[in-house]
């Protein structure tokens, strides 16, 4: 057992994403050129079988995997509150389980947070892939000046590609607002503007961000 604090943990639920996506995505993580971290994933799902014997193989091969299991299904914002209580980072990283990370996404965050002291939470510029993995599109995005004004007409800010320093987490208690199961992550963008938490931009596509009709989330 890995008895190291991690600089780094990385957050991801997973209910019942297709298993090839699923492995995609774990796999994405674990070969990433930055290293000190830990990957905790909670399973929101206790029939998904396939899933399960699936994040059991890679804890047995890989140390940094925290595994956490719900007992009833209790949505995304719940179980992403859940994993943040046994993370140890300094920064938290978020990830879906549909997703797909470039190899130096987190190598590039925590260069970013380090040299930019100033910044509470960044996030990166994306491209689009369908359900075989294709890309389909790069988004283009700069990053609007005022935060506050543009979040009030969209959010543009991909929940996979967040890294955010664990002093962030004293803003709400939970940081997670458990009254929305979804787009909990506009509703958390939102209330750290307006706490005066600080936002930074990488543009570059550091993620493959996923869009098919099969996703749990579009559903």
């Amino acid at each position: 057992m890995n008895n190291n604090k991690p600089v780094v943990s990385v957050i991801m639920s997973i209910y019942k994403e297709p298993i090839e996506w699923l492995r995609q995505s774990i796999d994405s993580i674990l070969v990433q050129t930055y290293n000190n971290y830990e990957l905790i994933i909670v399973c929101d799902n206790p029939s998904y079988k396939e899933g399960n014997l699936l994040l059991r193989e890679y804890a047995e091969k890989d140390d940094r995997i925290v595994l956490l299991y719900n007992t009833d299904n209790i949505g995304l914002t719940k179980s992403l509150n859940k994993c943040l209580v046994v993370a140890k980072g300094d920064y938290i990283a978020r990830m879906d389980a549909d997703d797909i990370c470039k190899p130096d996404r987190f190598e590039k965050e925590v260069q970013y947070l380090n040299t930019h002291n100033d910044i509470d939470i960044c996030h990166t510029n994306i491209v689009y892939i369908d359900g075989a993995g294709n890309i389909t599109e790069e988004r283009k995005l700069e990053q609007p000046k005022d935060i506050k004004k543009w979040l009030c007409w969209e959010n543009f800010i991909a929940h996979s590609t967040v890294m955010f320093r664990r002093t962030v987490l004293e803003t709400r208690i939970p940081l997670y607002n458990e009254n929305y199961r979804s787009a909990q992550d506009y509703d958390l963008w939102t209330t750290l503007a307006l706490a005066g938490r600080r936002f930074g931009y990488l543009n570059e596509p550091l993620l493959k961000y996923r869009l098919s009709e099969a996703q749990v989330s579009r559903s």
